[in-house]
């Protein structure tokens, strides 16, 4: 039989070590959709009469953007909690997430081996550029290009920070519970 191709496994996984990165790998999953939800929870809580509630989480997300309501996708005619770029970083985000089993399959043709620092900036440039033209004057950026610039920022940056999400889950875990000895079967 033919020897076994590197790349098919998360690395660093043993039968142990891959259980616990799918339990950190989809727990972060589960908080980036959680924290998508609060974003739009706003708009939901407004048109239901909850305006308390509503207020509350506008203000929480005020601290974190602008929230310009023509610059927001809305829900019910009221805008989200966060701006378009803003969402798409955090949609983008999410869809990175759900990409990075792809970038481990058939040796990471997905994403460069050891995905350098240079890759990430680059696939941050166009956002960097979008919001620089509009402060300079020399383009009005659009609500689409906010949205798109942003969507890649966010895919790339969660491409490049789930292999370190992973590997602080392990550290963690390794210093969590030292006196844990053999072979861990109940993980």
């Amino acid at each position: 039989m033919g020897a076994r191709r590197p790349g098919v496994r998360w690395p660093g996984c043993k039968v142990n070590g891959c259980k616990r990165r799918l339990k950190i790998y989809l727990l972060t999953i589960i908080l980036a959709l959680g924290w998508i939800v609060l974003i739009c929870l706003p708009p939901w809580l407004m048109a239901a009469g909850q305006f308390t509630l509503a207020q509350i989480g506008y203000q929480s997300f005020s601290i974190i953007c602008h929230q310009i309501p023509e610059r927001s996708w809305e829900i019910a005619g009221l805008p989200l909690a966060v701006c378009s770029r803003c969402t798409a970083i955090y949609v983008g985000g999410l869809a990175g997430l759900l990409l990075h089993p792809l970038t481990r399959l058939h040796g990471g043709w997905l994403r460069p081996a050891g995905l350098s620092k240079g890759w990430l900036a680059l696939a941050l440039l166009p956002m960097l550029a979008d919001v620089a033209f509009d402060l300079l004057g020399l383009r009005t950026n659009t609500f689409l290009t906010r949205t798109i610039t942003g969507g890649l920022a966010g895919i790339a940056l969660a491409l490049y920070l789930t292999p370190t999400i992973l590997a602080a889950g392990d550290e963690w875990r390794r210093g969590s519970a030292p006196y844990q000895t053999g072979d861990n079967r109940h993980e």
